[in-house]
């Protein structure tokens, strides 16, 4: 087994992704990734814009 580095999978859970769609207006969080990389809307399936980028800090520190 490989070992990992402490808190390595922690920190891409609890990265908050928002995203505005130009095409419906709808607005959310964490996106579908498409096979190429890109962020697609939930509803129409076009691409957003990532709007902001955050990483939740745990209530433990």
């Amino acid at each position: 087994m490989k070992p990992t580095g402490a808190g390595e999978a922690a920190e891409e859970k609890d990265r908050i992704i928002a995203y505005t769609c130009h095409a419906c207006r709808s607005r959310g969080v964490d996106p579908p990734k498409s096979k190429k990389g890109n962020y697609t809307c939930p509803e129409c399936g076009d691409q957003v814009e990532i709007s902001e980028k955050r990483v939740v800090k745990k209530k433990g520190r």
